[in-house]
């Protein structure tokens, strides 16, 4: 059985999180129609300073997932022959993981 090369599934991997980002920011900008702040009661953010603030928001969320996908690369192309498929599950794999990671690291700074 012939192995995945480590750099196409790292990238196969870290593709699938920049092309999820990248929707949900292209979504939340054009499904907004046209916003007024005349009405707000305190501060009023535009669709795209939100998806900014959201961004800058989850960045560490995004550098854990990143991280635990060039980790876990490794150990998928070996074990997989294709490296999309290796590259997918990596991507896969690092949402739910990141998402344990921030939930330990709330429960321990508690």
């Amino acid at each position: 059985m012939r192995e995945a090369s480590y750099r196409t599934t790292a990238l196969v991997g870290l593709g699938w999180l920049v092309t999820v980002v990248t929707a949900v920011i292209a979504g939340a900008v054009q499904s907004a129609g046209e916003q007024t702040c005349d009405d707000a009661t305190s501060w009023c953010l535009t669709p795209g300073e939100a998806a900014v603030l959201g961004l800058a928001l989850a960045s560490p969320v995004l550098l854990a997932m990143i991280l635990i996908v060039l980790v876990l690369a490794g150990p998928f192309a070996r074990r997989l022959p294709s490296a999309p498929l290796a590259g997918t599950l990596t991507a896969v794999v690092a949402v739910p993981v990141a998402g344990a990671l921030g939930g330990l690291v709330l429960v321990v700074a508690r």
